[in-house]
Parts: structure tokens; C-alpha cells; sequence
């Protein structure tokens, strides 16, 4: 018979093995608890510098995400994540679910939606999982239990901001001037600033006894009040402004579409080679896109027009409104081109003009990138921006810019948001 002492030791030996064994578990389990939580750190961190270097391209034009794809893939691989580079794959195809995504992202929902036009993000999802170029995160002594890797992933979202809203948008940076008012009128822009990009000294000119009454006049260059008798009211007058980027330099032409037509005063959208003149009646454009060469688009007599979901894009020629009729007029309210009613061929620099009267109801933005856009007459309801090249104003009337946010000015400041 076994003494009841060496028993005793025997089972103590047994379960001091035990004990020893589950330390050592423990001990393990907790070194591989710590591995995952060091690298889910430089996971972030490598995600958030990604998203800086990115974050810059993503305010530009479609050619531009290219370059912030590179960016972020070249700043991931100088971040190490468990000893290896951090491996971004470009998703040149902008799956919402890649490695890299430009899109948009909005402040008050705190959603970030995939998209390649009207971006002010991106996102980067950086990861160490077995669909991922790196491969899933190896373990250590978690392979004791037949755990041999684990999937891990951050994300960081960056913004572009720091931009100006403006209602009135002079873009040339050389012109003398680039904004020019003068006459006796009253020109208001509710909401936003007006900025002039023109470096020159009399980048922007204001002559005569108007009224302006607006946040500010941004103007890089200097501003010439010589002749000027009007009020400001309390607008600011800035010289030395910053440059800012055009707000739709992202937005691509339409491609030519079929044809449109035209039966009993009803258009519908399509390709004008000769243009559209309407010299009286009552018209209506049916909704879509008008693709517009020849002389492009032009009011005049008494012309009653209406339009909803319409923009009018002027490959040739220009925008002549000189009507007396009621003329109402909305852009798109989705897609592409939403909030656009007007745009004008980078390519075509063929002066426009707008003859405003108490008929005339235009919302969305009026954009000529290209082009000197003249405005003379009374509205108050022309267009909820105006984006040109460079801008004439004039008269005896009263006109209103009713700026409702959409599409403002690039800012320069990227920072992240999530």
C-alpha cells in the first residue's frame, strides 16, 4: 500500500503541472491579445496618414484620384503593421467595400457615401485579413486551441474643407477686371460671399451709385472704387484673398445624345445642332438634358417658358435671355447633375447675357467657366450661383442671388473626421 503522504505529493505534482500549464496558456493568450492590440493600433495609424495624403485629391477631377490612390498606398507601405508594410490595393473601380474610396461625406448625418464626382472625402480601410493582401494577422501560442490567425481592420475617413461659399464666382486669375459693376442698382447675394480670382490691381471694379450687399468681396487682386458712389451696406471689401479652385472643375460635358424634337411648343431633351430661339408663345422643355451647338439658347419677345429637371448644356454659341415673358426654370434634383441649370462648354468663350425681369424665376447654378457672362435688368431669383469666368453687371435694376450652399468653393484643409 501507498503511504498516505506520497499520495498527497503525488496529486500536488499533478496539479501544480496543471496550474503551471494554465499559467503558461494564460500568459500566452494574453502576449497574443497584446500583438492584436498593437498592430489594430498601427492599423489605425497607418489609415489615418493614408487618408491625409489622399484626403487632398479629393476635391479634383476624375484624373485626380488617381494620384490620391497613389498617395495613400505609398504612405501605407512606410507603416509597418506587425512587422510588414501596411498593403493597400488602389480599387481603381471605387467599391464602396476597397481599400481606398473617394466620395462624400456629410457633417450632419456622419455618412460617407462612395462616389467619384462632387467628393469631399475618403476613405482608406486598412486591414490585416485573409482576403487582404497581407493576409490575416498570425498568432502565436493561441495555436495551442487551433487558432492560428485573426482578421483585423481599421478605417479612417478624411475631409477636404476650409472652402468659401459663394454665391458669385469670378474664376479667371488674370482678367482687369474679373468682376465688374457699375450702373444704379441694387445687387444682393443672400448667403455667401463673392469672390474674384484675378490677381490683377483692378481685379474687381465697382463704378457708379449701386448698392451691393453681400458677406464679403473676396479679391486677390486689388479692388477699384474710383467713381464709386454707392452703398456697400455691410459688406466687406477683401483684397489679397486666396485663390479657390472651381467648384465644378470635376464636372464632365455630356456626352451628345440623339437628337431632340420639338411638337406643339413641348421640347424634349436631346442634341440641337442649330440651337434653340424662342421669339415668343408658350414653351416647355421636358425634363432632361439639351445639348445645345449653332447659336445655343436664346429668349427673346414674349416668351412664356417653363422647365423642370432641365439643363441646358451650350456646346456652341451662348445663353441670350432678353425676354419680357414669364420664364421658370429648376435643375435636375438628382444625379449627375443635380442643382446644375446652366452649363457652358469649357471650350466655347462666346459671351453670354442675361436681361433680367420681374418674370424671370431660374434656380441652380449658372455656370461659364469660360465665358464673360453680362447681367443687367431686375430679378430676384437668377439662379442660385453664378460661376463664370468673368462677370459684368449692370443697369438700373435690382438682382438677387439666392445661394443655398450647393457647391461651394474647394477648401485647402484636410483633416480627419473619423
Amino acid at each position: 500500500m501507498i503511504p498516505h503522504r506520497n499520495r498527497c505529493r503525488g496529486v500536488a505534482l499533478y496539479w501544480t503541472a496543471i496550474v503551471i500549464m494554465l499559467l503558461v496558456a494564460m500568459g500566452g493568450l494574453a502576449t497574443d491579445l497584446a500583438y492584436v492590440v498593437l498592430s489594430s493600433q498601427q492599423l489605425q495609424i497607418g489609415a489615418d496618414a493614408s487618408a491625409l495624403a489622399a484626403g487632398r485629391y479629393a476635391r479634383g477631377v476624375a484624373g485626380d484620384y488617381s494620384l490620391g490612390r497613389e498617395a495613400a498606398r505609398s504612405i501605407a507601405v512606410a507603416n509597418r503593421v506587425a512587422g510588414t508594410p501596411l498593403a493597400l490595393a488602389l480599387n481603381e473601380d471605387n467599391n464602396s467595400e476597397g481599400d481606398i474610396v473617394f466620395g462624400y461625406y456629410d457633417r450632419d448625418s456622419g455618412s460617407f457615401t462612395a462616389q467619384t464626382s462632387g467628393t469631399n472625402a475618403v476613405l482608406v480601410n486598412a486591414r490585416r485579413t485573409a482576403a487582404s493582401a497581407g493576409g490575416a494577422l498570425p498568432l502565436n501560442f493561441a495555436a495551442i486551441f487551433g487558432i492560428y490567425n485573426i482578421d483585423v481592420s481599421r478605417r479612417a475617413i478624411a475631409m477636404i474643407g476650409g472652402g468659401t461659399g459663394a454665391g458669385l464666382i469670378a474664376l479667371n486669375r488674370d482678367a482687369d477686371p474679373g468682376l465688374y459693376i457699375h450702373g444704379d442698382l441694387s445687387l444682393t447675394v443672400n448667403g455667401g460671399d463673392i469672390q474674384v480670382n484675378s490677381s490683377s490691381n483692378k481685379s474687381t471694379r465697382l463704378q457708379g451709385a449701386f448698392t451691393v450687399d453681400a458677406e464679403n468681396i473676396n479679391a486677390v487682386g486689388g479692388i477699384d472704387t474710383i467713381g464709386r458712389s454707392g452703398d456697400l451696406v455691410d459688406t466687406q471689401l477683401v483684397e489679397g484673398a486666396t485663390v479657390v479652385d472651381d467648384p465644378l472643375g470635376w464636372l464632365e460635358a455630356p456626352a451628345q445624345p440623339p437628337l431632340g424634337s420639338v411638337s406643339g411648343g413641348v421640347y424634349t431633351p436631346g442634341y440641337y445642332p442649330s440651337g434653340i430661339g424662342l421669339t415668343g408663345g408658350d414653351i416647355t422643355l421636358q425634363p432632361g438634358i439639351y445639348y445645345l451647338g449653332g447659336a445655343g439658347f436664346s429668349i427673346g419677345g414674349n416668351t412664356n417658358l417653363t422647365g423642370e429637371g432641365v439643363m441646358l448644356y451650350i456646346a456652341e454659341g451662348s445663353l441670350d435671355m432678353t425676354g419680357t415673358g414669364n420664364v421658370y426654370l429648376r435643375p435636375p434634383d438628382s444625379g449627375y447633375y443635380e442643382g446644375v441649370m446652366v452649363f457652358q462648354a469649357r471650350d466655347n468663350t462666346s459671351p453670354s447675357r442675361v436681361l433680367g425681369t420681374s418674370g424671370l424665376d431660374v434656380e441652380g447654378t449658372l455656370y461659364f467657366p469660360s465665358a464673360l457672362l453680362t447681367i443687367t435688368g431686375t430679378t430676384n431669383k437668377l439662379g442660385t450661383q453664378i460661376i463664370s469666368d468673368t462677370v459684368e453687371i449692370g443697369g438700373n435694376g435690382e438682382l438677387t442671388i439666392n445661394y443655398d450652399g450647393r457647391f461651394p468653393a474647394p477648401g485647402r484643409v484636410v483633416f480627419l473626421v473619423r
